[in-house]
């Protein structure tokens, strides 16, 4: 009984710890504004020539271009991904992850989100991290922030 009673206790703590902190997403907001022209260069730098941009899948440290990677370091990014699609430059910039054993969290800053999922109280709940909220098939929550420009920020939750 008492091992049963520590594992309980052990799985709430878990589920607890893999929440993000309820001030995390302003933090990645003001971050994002407070430094808008790293993302401006991140995007010149990667989206020069629409016709030849590669499909990329990077850390900082695997990248060749040493001025993006020291953009990427600076934002704490820790994965790059680029994809041209129909001619439009997508850039995923993942920020922040967190996960253990099928649930966690992360946020990305993403350019040209096709069909951004644009956060709502009414959907999403009061509190936007409640896991309550709009769940898909597969329990998990996902929204996109509008920063500017073509700029969004995406949390996911599981």
């Amino acid at each position: 009984m008492k091992k049963f009673i520590l594992l309980v206790v052990l799985l709430i703590f878990f589920v607890f710890l893999l929440l993000p902190p309820p001030d995390l997403e302003e933090k990645y907001i003001n971050e994002f504004y407070d430094n808008t022209l790293v993302f401006e260069k991140i995007e010149d730098i990667v989206c020069q020539d629409v016709e030849k941009i590669p499909t990329l899948r990077a850390t900082p440290g695997n990248l060749e271009n040493g001025g993006l990677a020291r953009l990427l370091n600076k934002m704490n990014v820790v994965q790059i991904v680029v994809k041209p699609e129909n001619q439009i430059c997508t850039i995923t910039l993942v920020r922040d992850v967190l996960g253990f054993a099928g649930s966690g969290y992360s946020y990305k800053y993403r350019l040209n989100v096709r069909h951004p999922i644009t956060y709502d109280k009414t959907i999403h709940g009061v509190k936007k991290n409640a896991t309550e909220s709009l769940k898909s098939g597969d329990n998990t929550v996902t929204y996109d922030i509008h920063l500017s420009n073509n700029w969004y920020l995406t949390y996911t939750g599981s």
